[in-house]
């Protein structure tokens, strides 16, 4: 079953339509006969659905007419503040089959929630990474995002990794400095070491294997970091990226990914 989404002109409220072909008054999205005409809407329902059609610029004297998806906009609030940040399309919306017709105060209101709504699905500017020998992108961020896990942990290791780069409840192998990679809102990627600290920070770089572990070497200044956090790639020597974009829905497949 399907919802119509209907603003209705105002052209036989302000005699700009035709004359229809008996007197008429519209009860909420409806037209019936007027007092003394009552029945020949129904009677001379063709005659009424032909005037409707063509008395004004607006079929059917409709300024809008559009299916509205209702699961799917209740999804779209849901995601974006929950159902109760949008008092007025939630109160507007039927919850049976048979519809309702709001004053233009009430529409003012779903209006500007729909506004907002729309300004918070809108697709933001994302920090990218782009394979630079394929043009394609790899993956986005709106906010850090950590791409390199840090490998060779000992086995059972539960830990807990924080934006900043820290890592707390890692047991890492002897002789080992475990590390995260980044990819940042500032299109920047960088190699962090588990106290946090920055190791590494580029926007243009290789990735190469190096014995167990990776080395990143930045393609304008030669500075390399050699450590265990290889990002998500496309094999053991990649040339990658970064930009800001504003579709990165992309993501490589996994098991493209750098093995340990």
């Amino acid at each position: 079953m399907g919802i119509d989404g209907i603003i209705l002109c105002d052209c036989f409220e302000t005699d700009r339509a035709l004359a229809p072909p008996f007197p008429l008054v519209r009860r909420g999205w409806y037209f019936t006969g007027a007092p003394g005409f009552e029945g020949q809407d129904d009677v001379r329902r063709d005659e009424v659905l032909e005037w409707e059609r063509t008395a004004c610029e607006h079929p059917y004297l409709h300024l809008v007419d559009n299916k509205l998806r209702r699961r799917e906009l209740l999804e779209a609030m849901d995601d974006h503040g929950g159902l109760a940040a949008f008092p007025a399309i939630l109160a507007a919306l039927p919850h049976g089959n048979d519809g309702d017709c709001l004053p233009p105060e009430e529409a003012a209101r779903c209006l500007a929630e729909l506004d907002r709504l729309n300004d918070l699905m809108a697709p933001s500017t994302m920090a990218a990474v782009v394979d630079a020998d394929r043009g394609t992108i790899l993956f986005g961020a709106s906010e850090p995002e950590m791409v390199g896990f840090p490998r060779r942990l000992q086995p059972l290791t539960h830990i807990r990794i924080y934006t900043d780069g820290t890592i707390h409840g890692l047991t890492p192998e002897p002789g080992t400095a475990p590390t995260t990679s980044w990819l940042e809102p500032d299109a920047v990627v960088r190699v962090k070491h588990m106290d946090g600290t920055i190791l590494f920070e580029s926007h243009d770089f290789t990735q190469e294997r190096s014995g167990d572990d990776w080395t990143f070497r930045d393609a304008a200044t030669g500075a390399t970091v050699r450590h265990s956090s290889p990002s998500r790639g496309h094999g053991p020597t990649t040339r990658w990226r970064t930009r800001h974009h504003a579709d990165c829905a992309s993501r490589p497949d996994p098991s493209t990914s750098p093995t340990a």
